[in-house]
């Protein structure tokens, strides 16, 4: 086994006048001294440092003399070090905790889960509205893309629950199980008390209005009366006799989105 015997420090290799450092080789030999000759000034602290690291460490048995001892002892301890330094960062890995890491991600994909969601039920309807202006009132090749995307806008919103009509009118899922409630409740009261029927109307009509907007109302009779008519008779005779006086009360207005298709 090699072993290191430094020498008393001076001024160092840069003046010249330094101490050494030898190595003592296992047969006695000297294998190395400060070389100050050799230009490199710190090539003793390389040597020192390299052989122990590299060259003593791995208990081999060289002799070498002069400046190549001080290259390969350099050398040595040069790739020991960097080996010494990875060996620590990956211990450092290993025993770091994850679990900050994994609150993070989950963190994460949570918030972003929640945005995207937001983003497509918030700018759906509005995505087809824009795509309609173009689409009606574009040209070429930029309109037909913005028709082809309404039409996918659109199927995917009827998929979601929500009515199309007529004139660009879309009735939200809400507003259509609220639309239906309402015309199945008066359905059975209309049965029960057959001569009340144009109280039932007056009232059905009454809570409809508040409901939901006159729009959405002509656009699902418009869209569904004969399911209405198959379903529910009796609310459904309410809404072609109820519908008309609507209508009238919404005529300045002049929107073809307020007009009955189906009349009694």
């Amino acid at each position: 086994m090699n072993s290191i015997i430094p020498g008393k420090r001076g001024r160092g290799a840069r003046g010249g006048a330094g101490g050494s450092a030898t190595i003592i080789g296992s047969g006695g030999i000297a294998i190395g001294g400060d070389g100050g000759d050799d230009g490199t000034p710190h090539a003793a602290d390389d040597f020192q440092e390299g052989y122990e690291a590299g060259y003593n460490a791995r208990a081999e048995r060289r002799v070498a003399l002069g400046t190549p001892a001080y290259r390969q002892g350099y050398a040595y301890g040069a790739q020991q070090r960097m080996s010494e330094r990875m060996q620590r960062a990956r211990a450092e890995q290993v025993h770091r905790p994850l679990w900050p890491f994994i609150v993070f991600a989950v963190a994460l994909v949570v918030l972003l889960t929640i945005g995207l969601v937001k983003s497509v039920r918030a700018d759906t309807l509005a995505d087809w509205q824009q795509v309609n202006e173009v689409c009606q009132g574009g040209t070429g090749a930029t309109a037909d893309e913005a028709c082809g995307r309404r039409g996918a806008i659109a199927g995917h919103l009827r998929a979601a629950g929500w009515f199309q009509g007529e004139h660009g009118v879309w009735v939200s899922p809400e507003n259509v199980v609220t639309f239906t409630r309402i015309v199945r409740s008066y359905d059975t009261i209309g049965r029960a008390n057959t001569g009340m029927l144009d109280s039932v109307m007056r009232g059905m009509m009454t809570e409809l209005r508040r409901a939901l907007p006159p729009e959405a109302i002509f656009a699902l009779w418009n869209g569904r009366a004969g399911q209405i008519l198959a379903t529910t008779p009796y609310a459904a005779s309410g809404l072609m006799y109820g519908l008309p006086y609507l209508e009238r009360m919404l005529s300045g207005k002049n929107d073809p989105r307020l007009r009955m298709v189906l009349r009694p």
